[in-house]
């Protein structure tokens, strides 16, 4: 794992390449640094960025996939009262019982779907709303497959989007950290571009950054004067 933030790596990575290519030419072993610095932070730089770029869409499709499955839930909840009073033996605690499961409350309306289609009064009659009740319960229940499908494939697209960033993220760091003592025996640690590659200066701008650079975090401001920071994400 890369001890380095994965943004402020991915703002080095850009100035790392600069350094190594205007510092190259003053000494033999930043030059030494072209045949493996360069490779690595681009790597590294191209699977944030794509990681980065998905983002939006991965939670678009997981918003759109749990919403989808909320709606069927609602629909699911609403039904079983009617279906309780009508319908003898019939249990309503095996549905919607795991709210927070998508793939069980859609599977709990592929069942309830089942119970209205089948299901008789104590007098052996159709339940009288079973129409009604299916023209609403299927769309919700085809909704719900299909947003859920969707948002589990970007989640998949996602995960391994992920994965690869941080994977190169740990191969650059340690190339970064590398090439960080040889600039300071090579140029010294007062110069600039030795301390533009530190860590806590990644936060700051700088004339080697890219457009695309990701922007530090926003503070967090508390909620009322005195209220308690957050530790962490």
């Amino acid at each position: 794992m890369a001890t380095t933030p994965a943004w402020k790596l991915r703002r080095l990575a850009t100035r790392a390449k600069r350094v190594q290519e205007r510092r190259a030419s003053e000494s033999p072993v930043i030059a030494a640094y072209a045949t493996t610095l360069p490779g690595k932070a681009a790597a590294f730089i191209a699977a944030y960025d794509a990681a980065a770029k998905y983002e939006n869409t991965w939670r678009r499709e997981m918003s759109e996939g749990k919403g989808a499955v909320a709606t069927l839930l609602r629909r699911i909840q609403g039904w079983l009262p009617l279906l309780v009073r009508d319908v003898p033996e019939f249990d309503a605690s095996t549905f919607g019982d795991k709210p927070d499961v998508p793939d069980d409350v859609i599977e709990d309306g592929g069942r309830l779907a089942e119970v209205l289609e089948e299901a008789t009064t104590a007098d052996g009659k159709p339940l009288p709303y079973k129409v009604d009740a299916l023209e609403e319960l299927i769309p919700s229940l085809e909704a719900a497959n299909k947003e859920w499908s969707e948002a589990e494939a970007a989640d998949t697209t996602y995960q391994k989007l992920l994965k690869e960033s941080r994977a190169t993220a740990v191969v650059f760091d340690k190339e970064l950290q590398t090439f960080r003592r040889s600039l300071a025996h090579a140029v010294g640690r007062n110069d600039k571009d030795f301390q533009k590659l530190r860590v806590d200066r990644a936060s700051q701008k700088d004339d080697d950054d890219d457009a695309a650079a990701p922007s530090p975090p926003a503070p967090v401001t508390p909620a009322a004067e005195g209220a308690a920071l957050p530790t962490g994400r």
